[in-house]
């Protein structure tokens, strides 16, 4: 296994970009992180409802797409804002629990959008239980600016040696 996963690390970088049976770039390869976010023009006319709102915040945030089933993520998502103001980690269970309250889902529901938005860095595993940001913040505002400057920073960081390399290779070219 570790022989293995040392020839993948061997491989040359266009034997990485075509792949092994030169089907391109492999996203899984290559994307470690990703940031992206939607300006919706917010209107109190027509996000009426809690559900709404939390529906217009989890398209903002790109954690469902326009046709996409969106009962579980508004739903997980509603806990874990109710968890954030309270300033207190939930567990699955409690997280379950309060999801209900919003649409009826199952408990694996919660599992896979809690995941997910621990995978983005929107959620932190802090003792027992799950919170949104880092469980320092004070306005759901404050969380989602920090949440995006740390992602967009990190991201531009970790492009610094490709772009250096870029410039070479194209002033070499010259």
């Amino acid at each position: 296994m570790e022989e293995n996963k040392k020839e993948n690390n061997a491989l040359s970088f266009q034997e990485k970009i075509d792949g092994a049976e030169g089907k391109g770039l492999k996203r899984d390869i290559y994307v470690e992180s990703e940031v992206a976010l939607r300006k919706i023009h917010y209107d109190e006319t027509h996000f009426t409802t809690l559900e709404k709102k939390l529906e217009w915040f989890a398209l903002s945030l790109c954690l469902v797409n326009k046709n996409d089933e969106r009962d579980g993520i508004v739903a997980v998502l509603y806990a874990l804002i109710y968890g954030f103001m309270i300033k207190t980690p939930l567990s699955i269970q409690e997280i379950h629990e309060k999801a209900r309250k919003i649409k009826e889902i199952n408990i694996k529901t919660v599992y896979y959008h809690v995941k997910r938005l621990k995978e983005k860095g929107l959620v932190k595993k802090i003792r027992n239980g799950y919170m949104l940001g880092k469980g320092n913040e004070n306005k759901l505002i404050g969380l989602i600016k920090e949440y995006f400057k740390e992602t967009a920073e990190n991201i531009i960081n970790s492009m610094e040696n490709g772009l250096n390399s870029l410039e070479a290779e194209v002033k070499n070219s010259m």
